[in-house]
């Protein structure tokens, strides 16, 4: 699946830049702890769903190799967390539903 894919769920907006659309996301990982996210995932080309609206969250991303992340329950990442995320080619996606409404949401998509 890739970040165009996510665009087409209707309570999803993408807010970096079009030259993310094409980002592979071969996984999704929820969790609001980063020092976790860096422990536990290692697989490159994750979404991560979160609701944790810092840079350190596009810094995480970045040393993962993460293909989006996707602030969820309605938070909405401030302008230089989307400008460091289009910096670094990481998609910013949010979403009004809460993390695992919206991993099920995409699950579903994916068919």
């Amino acid at each position: 699946m890739q970040v165009k894919d996510l665009a087409d769920i209707s309570f999803l907006k993408v807010l970096s830049d079009d030259a993310t659309l094409d980002n592979e996301i071969k996984d999704l990982y929820t969790s609001d702890l980063l020092s976790w996210v860096m422990g536990h995932v290692h697989q490159e080309k994750v979404a991560l769903l979160t609701v944790l609206n810092t840079i350190n969250a596009v810094a995480v991303a970045t040393l993962l190799d993460m293909s989006a992340i996707i602030f969820c329950e309605g938070v909405i990442p401030t302008d230089d967390i989307i400008a460091k995320a289009n910096e670094e080619g990481i998609a910013i996606l949010v979403s009004p539903a809460s993390s695992i409404a919206t991993a099920r949401e995409i699950i579903k998509h994916e068919g």
